[in-house]
């Protein structure tokens, strides 16, 4: 968080992507502890993942938000298909 605090707010660094991938391995360990298991659920967690990352920036950095009010800084998700290297974006 700090990295991306500092190059927000020290440099003309005004995008800030958040991405995760297909067939994720953290994710995958982290549902197989819990016991759920599955490839559609490991993508929904891997999203989700982004989301709650792209939120958590903003809650957390009150600089970054004020930031992204004024229309200097934006923070988007995407998501990056291994298999066919295509990117998805979410603005």
């Amino acid at each position: 968080m700090g990295s991306i605090k500092y190059a927000s707010l020290h440099s003309t660094s005004r995008l800030i992507v958040v991405m995760g991938h297909e067939s994720c391995g953290a994710v995958k360990k982290a549902h197989e502890k819990t016991g759920a298991t599955g490839k559609a659920l490991v993508e929904a967690a891997a999203k989700e993942n982004v989301r709650m990352v792209i939120e958590q920036i903003s809650k957390e950095t009150e600089a970054l938000r004020e930031m992204q009010k004024r229309g200097e800084l934006k923070i988007i998700g995407a998501y990056y298909y291994l298999e066919s290297g295509k990117v998805e974006f979410w603005v």
